[in-house]
Parts: C-alpha cells; sequence; structure tokens
C-alpha cells in the first residue's frame, strides 16, 4: 500500500479500552501489523481535543480528537475518536433547562 497524504484513507481499528484510563494520551507512537500484512509505524499528536456527551442520560462521553498523523514517515491530519459509556448520567442542572416537551419523552 503506497501513502498519500492527500487521499489515502487508513481503516479505522478498534481498541479494547479496558485497560486503559478513561483519558486517551494526547501524544503516542504505535506499530499496526493488522493493515496489509505489514507493520506500520504510527505516531498521533493530538492538537485539540473536545469532549461531549450524546445520549438523553449522557450515556456516551465522546473525545473527538483533531490530530496530526506520521504513518510510515508520511505526515498527514486526521481525526481520532473515543467513545465511553458514561456511568455518571447526565447532570440535573441540564435537566432543569430542557424544554418542556422534552420531559415526557420515554427515554429509555
Amino acid at each position: 500500500m503506497e501513502l498519500h497524504p492527500e487521499t489515502t484513507t487508513l481503516p479505522s481499528k478498534q481498541v479494547n479500552l479496558e485497560n486503559y484510563t478513561n483519558t486517551p494520551v494526547l501524544h503516542f507512537l504505535t506499530l499496526v501489523d493488522t493493515i496489509a500484512n505489514r507493520w506500520w509505524s504510527v505516531q498521533v499528536n493530538v492538537q485539540e481535543a473536545p469532549i461531549f456527551h450524546i445520549g438523553w442520560e449522557w450515556e456516551a462521553r465522546i473525545h473527538e480528537r483533531m490530530c496530526t498523523f506520521e504513518v510510515n514517515g508520511v505526515r498527514g491530519w486526521g481525526i481520532s475518536e473515543f467513545m465511553y459509556r458514561n456511568m455518571s448520567g447526565r447532570p440535573e442542572e441540564y435537566n432543569q433547562r430542557d424544554p418542556e416537551w422534552t420531559r415526557s419523552i420515554n427515554k429509555g
């Protein structure tokens, strides 16, 4: 596989984060061996990392990270996203500001 920063998209990779903390690292270097049966040197540097919640009860916490990447020496940019199950729920102060029509919706 030949890399072209303007047009090449590497397949996404699901990672089991069970052994990781709830705060993804901002910079890392890894070797990936699952794409096209070859080793890839991947360096990620996070530039911006907004965090937001989705779902009626904030069931998920999303880390949307704008990054620069270097893959086998070729530089590029893109998105790295982490999603966690949020067990703390939605804070009550946000519920109080919801429009009246949303309070009667079955959210569960």
